[in-house]
């Protein structure tokens, strides 16, 4: 279940990063695909994307808060991203999920051609 969530994560800091380079967005979009998401599967999870996007950019951006609290109110919008996507996906979309996370490589596992080359 945790490594569910970790995938989960994964998919939204791909989507929803503003950031990302070209590559890890390209990503995002393929997992997407892979999915076969609905119109309305693909709808929701713009719309949330798009309000947790205005969300992490409103806790960054308030003054107010002490970089603890920016962290604890960060962490919890994660988790809110992790039940939104848990709602939205189907019980075999959230398979195919957990076997794209198995195909892909791990985390500080690289795909460029010159750090294979350097190791």
């Amino acid at each position: 279940m945790r490594s569910l969530l970790s995938l989960l994560l994964l998919l939204f800091v791909f989507t929803m990063s503003v950031a990302a380079q070209p590559a890890h967005h390209k990503k995002g979009k393929k997992i997407i695909k892979q999915l076969h998401l609905t119109s309305q599967q693909k709808h929701e999870l713009k719309t949330f994307h798009k309000s947790a996007k205005q969300q992490v950019t409103a806790i960054k951006n308030n003054t107010a808060l002490s970089e603890q609290q920016k962290k604890e109110q960060l962490e919890q919008l994660k988790e809110k991203r992790h039940e939104k996507l848990e709602a939205i996906l189907t019980p075999e979309q959230k398979e195919k999920l957990k076997e794209l996370k198995k195909e892909g490589p791990r985390r500080g596992v690289t795909n460029m051609p010159n750090e294979r080359k350097a190791k």
